[in-house]
């Protein structure tokens, strides 16, 4: 309409009764486009205030489902956690990514250096079979730098998962079906690389001991725990709307 407008205006000969109605139907789609941009403002703001960090998208479903694939299959994994950040990362805290003996399976926890860092010491502590906790500074200098301008540092939790770990393949299994049944919950990881635990929505613990960590919207970490709630939100799919589509999801 915005476009219409612009071109009847600038059409030669056009009396004035059309000039003042495409006038007011031109300023009006500048109002609605300035309108949607503050929608769209708005919605990002509402949406970090929701998760903390708008950055942290992850599909748990298909890290869990791959993991249990790899188990039942007789073959450890390593899971590759974000747990924390500090400053400006690519990924947050919950981002996930899974590696086995031949590299990456599934999952992202920001590209660049850092994944690819991190893929390898995966590997590594694969052969190992251990888990560890690893500090990554994203920044071009200092000891412990990988060289990239994001200008921040990642701590990443590498939890070894054995196919013989019953408990792990459980606690998998069971995630696998909430989220399945879109239940809410909490998957535990300790930062020590022990025992994990799953809990309900009102956060008894289905598998496994509690812990220490705080149970909220967002990924928290302790001394001792990370708990990362289960993504269960619920899905709008829009077709056609374009960037409009970003201000309709959060209605």
């Amino acid at each position: 309409m915005q476009g219409l407008s612009e071109l009847l205006l600038a059409r030669p000969g056009l009396d004035d009764t059309s000039r003042r109605d495409a006038d007011r139907i031109h300023r009006e789609c500048l109002r609605m486009a300035d309108l949607i941009a503050d929608m769209l403002r708005l919605s990002e703001l509402e949406q970090s205030a929701d998760s903390g960090d708008n950055r942290t998208t992850f599909d748990l479903h298909a890290v869990v489902d791959e993991s249990l694939a790899e188990l039942n299959a007789r073959r450890s994994v390593m899971l590759v956690t974000i747990v924390a950040e500090q400053g400006s990362a690519p990924r947050g805290p919950g981002s996930q990514m899974l590696v086995g003996a031949d590299g990456q399976l599934t999952g992202t926890i920001g590209g660049g250096q850092v994944e690819r860092q991190s893929e390898l010491l995966a590997l590594s502590l694969l052969k190992e079979r251990r888990s560890q906790m690893q500090h990554f500074a994203l920044t071009q200098a200092g000891a412990d730098s990988l060289g990239m301008a994001c200008g921040g540092d990642v701590t990443v939790l590498f939890q070894f998962i054995s196919p013989e770990d019953t408990l792990w393949q459980s606690v998998l299994e069971t995630a696998l079906a909430q989220l399945t049944a879109a239940q809410p919950g909490w998957l535990i990881l300790r930062t020590d690389g022990s025992a994990p635990a799953l809990l309900d929505g009102e956060g008894m613990a289905l598998l496994g001991s509690s812990g220490t960590a705080p149970l909220s919207k967002r990924c928290v970490l302790t001394e001792t725990d990370f708990s990362l709630p289960l993504p269960i939100g619920e899905r709008a799919v829009i077709f056609g709307a374009g960037h409009i589509a970003r201000a309709l999801v959060p209605l």
